[in-house]
C-alpha cells in the first residue's frame, strides 16, 4: 500500500511501457498481413498475384498519364497486339482476357483517335481486323519506351536470367 491508501501497481511503469510496445509491434504486424498476403503461405500465393497484377497495372498507368498519355494501360495493350499481329475485337478479348464487348469499345475509340483503322479479315469479311495506322504505330512505340523504363524501376534488380525464370513461372500460371 502507498502512502494513499492506494495498492502498489503489480507492475513498473517500465513494465507496462514494454508491454504496450508490444502490443504495438503485434498489431502492426497484424495490420501489415491484414493488407499484404503471407509469402510463406502458399495458399496465399492467388492473392499475391492479383494484388502484384493490380500495383503493377496502377503504377504502370500513372507512367502513361506522367508521360502525357491519354491512353490507359489497356488501349497500349491493343495496340501493341495489333501491331505484333493485326487482329479481329474476338481474338483480342481472348489473348488479353477482356470480354468481346469491352475490345469492341476499345477499338472503336481507338479508330476515333486516328490510331487504328479496322477492315474485313481477308479470311472472313464479317470480321473487322484493326491494323496500327502510322500515328498508333508511333504511339505504341513510344509509349512502349515510357513503360519499359517504369518496369526497369520494378524489376530491374533482377538479372536477365531472374527475369526468364519470373515470366516463365508466370507463363505456367496462364496454362494452368
Amino acid at each position: 500500500m502507498t502512502s494513499s491508501g492506494r495498492a502498489e501497481p503489480d507492475r513498473s511503469v517500465a513494465e507496462l511501457v514494454e508491454l504496450l510496445e508490444q502490443r504495438v509491434r503485434l498489431e502492426r504486424r497484424h495490420a501489415y498481413r491484414m493488407h499484404h498476403p503471407d509469402v510463406d503461405l502458399a495458399g496465399d500465393l492467388p492473392l499475391l498475384l492479383r494484388l502484384a497484377s493490380a500495383a503493377l497495372d496502377t503504377q504502370l498507368d500513372r507512367a502513361l498519364a506522367r508521360a502525357g498519355s491519354e491512353l490507359n494501360l489497356l488501349e497500349l495493350e491493343v495496340l501493341r497486339r495489333v501491331r505484333a499481329r493485326p487482329s479481329g475485337g474476338g481474338d483480342l478479348a481472348e489473348y488479353l482476357g477482356r470480354s468481346p464487348q469491352r475490345m469492341s469499345a476499345v477499338l472503336s475509340g481507338l479508330e476515333q483517335g486516328g490510331l487504328v483503322e479496322r477492315e474485313p479479315a481477308w479470311h472472313d469479311q464479317r470480321v473487322r481486323q484493326a491494323r496500327l495506322t502510322d500515328a498508333g504505330l508511333d504511339v505504341a512505340d513510344e509509349l512502349d519506351a515510357c513503360l519499359s523504363s517504369r518496369l526497369d524501376l520494378v524489376v530491374g534488380d533482377l538479372d536477365p536470367v531472374a527475369r526468364r525464370a519470373l515470366a516463365l513461372l508466370l507463363a505456367l500460371v496462364l496454362v494452368g
